[in-house]
């Protein structure tokens, strides 16, 4: 994927030096700067889907059958 942006005259320095620093391209650089930021994103969301799996799974009574825990669901938004 070609990407073209706008960098302020600061930033586009500091990307400059930052890609010399780390002895390659700054297009290179650029691109791993944003896959490290798009893997991170994904951990993050990895996390909160295992936290939100694991608080739903503190509710539920261990043996529950699945068509249990659907109809007691179903009873409680027919409450609304």
């Amino acid at each position: 994927m070609n990407l073209t942006t706008d960098l302020s005259e600061r930033n586009a320095a500091e990307l400059e030096a930052q890609a010399r620093s780390a002895r390659m391209p700054a297009d290179r650089y650029l691109a791993e700067i944003v896959a490290h930021a798009l893997e991170s994103r994904h951990k993050y969301k990895v996390r909160r889907l295992e936290e939100h799996l694991d608080t739903v799974a503190s509710h539920v009574v261990p043996g529950t059958m699945a068509e249990q825990i659907w109809n007691r669901r179903c009873r409680k938004l027919q409450t609304f």
